[in-house]
């Protein structure tokens, strides 16, 4: 059986449970998503993907660990003619999917496959390089502290990435300022004197008419932002004025409470107490009380409740995040293999002699009769 195939299984199986709604809130942040937002034609909320196509809804978060059409979290999501891309709000095509993108996958699972209806990649930052220390493998950009791994996919190399240097960065969120890369790609150049943009995503942690304070760092605003609280989770954009970065906007991120679909699949870091886990301000109720792993990625399976709740329904902690529940690569069949064959030379045999038949001397002994003598 298929991975999909199997997917399917543990879907149909678990939207079967009776669910009882957790007794505390939360779940969706407040407001919604002004200006580059959320896409619209999604997946609806009752798990249905748009245009009479049957299946169940999945929403999946993670990198991307491998193509053939995109592995996500160990599952393969076929890319169909009709499936959406965006980066960072903005649209996009096929060609722009990178391996160790973040990506916000909205799709649907039937028995023979996954099929991705949506694929938003959300870098996490992109700046400049404040700081670099090879020796620890940590980068600082935009005053967040950027954890590269073993597994961080850096493009061209690692080598190129020094002070000054413009960067896109997908990461996992560990903390409010600290983030695990899994990719890392070098920028190119701008003409001498072009202005330089950034972007961050994080926590909105204060808010005012002159500046916004984003993963514990205070920036200055370029213009007045509305409809915005404190508490929510924001993606910011701008450009470095006279080196120091200015936000010229600021907008609501796509996170897991606005998630489509009945089942939800996710690799990050969690946070929060034993029943109610916490991922980028939303809330995933564990009917097993168990502490999130604490400094170590997982993923998480999760249901939607009919109240809107999200519902853990299972977790694999300390996990390869590029490589997590992947298939074994295919081994090429026997048809395509062309070994090469060496024919042995034959001479033919000499001529064999006829046998030299010796023939011994018989010797015939007289046998001695005994003498008769009339009676």
């Amino acid at each position: 059986m298929t991975r999909s195939g199997r997917l399917l299984g543990l879907t149909l199986c678990a939207l079967l449970m009776a669910f009882t709604p957790p007794s505390s809130g939360a779940g969706r942040l407040p407001g919604g998503i002004g200006g580059t937002g959320r896409p619209q034609g999604g997946i609806g909320s009752a798990g249905r993907p748009p245009g009479g196509i049957g299946g169940t809804g999945v929403t999946a978060i993670g990198a991307i660990q491998r193509f053939g059409s995109i592995f996500v979290n160990g599952t393969e999501y076929h890319l169909r003619p009709t499936t959406r891309y965006r980066i960072d709000g903005h649209p996009a095509t096929r060609d722009a999917l990178h391996r160790g993108d973040t990506v916000f996958v909205e799709g649907y699972i039937r028995p023979e496959r996954a099929t991705a209806a949506t694929v938003r990649v959300q870098h996490a930052l992109v700046g400049v390089i404040e700081a670099s220390s090879p020796h620890t493998r940590i980068l600082r950009i935009l005053g967040q502290k950027i954890h590269l791994t073993a597994d961080t996919l850096v493009r061209p190399a690692v080598a190129d990435l020094k002070v000054g240097t413009d960067v896109a960065v997908s990461a996992l969120a560990r903390a409010p300022g600290v983030w695990q890369a899994t990719r890392v790609h070098v920028l190119k150049s701008r003409p001498h004197g072009a202005a330089r943009r950034f972007l961050i995503r994080g926590r909105l942690q204060e808010l005012t008419s002159t500046s916004a304070r984003i993963g514990g760092v205070r920036f200055r605003l370029a213009g007045i932002q509305k409809g915005l609280a404190t508490g929510h989770d924001v993606v910011a954009r701008g450009w470095y004025q006279s080196g120091h970065p200015a936000i010229a906007t600021l907008h609501t991120a796509t996170t897991l409470a606005d998630a489509r679909g009945a089942r939800v699949l996710i690799a990050g870091y969690f946070h929060g107490k034993a029943a109610a886990w916490r991922y980028e301000g939303s809330t995933l109720h564990a009917r097993t009380p168990v502490p999130p792993p604490s400094g170590q990625p997982a993923f998480v399976v999760a249901l939607r409740t009919a109240s809107g709740h999200f519902v853990i329904t299972q977790v694999t902690t300390s996990i390869q995040i590029m490589t997590f529940d992947l298939p074994s690569p295919m081994i090429a069949p026997a048809a395509a293999i062309h070994p090469t064959i060496v024919q042995p030379v034959m001479n033919p045999p000499s001529p064999i002699p006829p046998p030299t038949i010796v023939h011994p001397p018989l010797e015939m002994a007289t046998p001695i009769m005994p003498a008769l003598s009339r009676p």
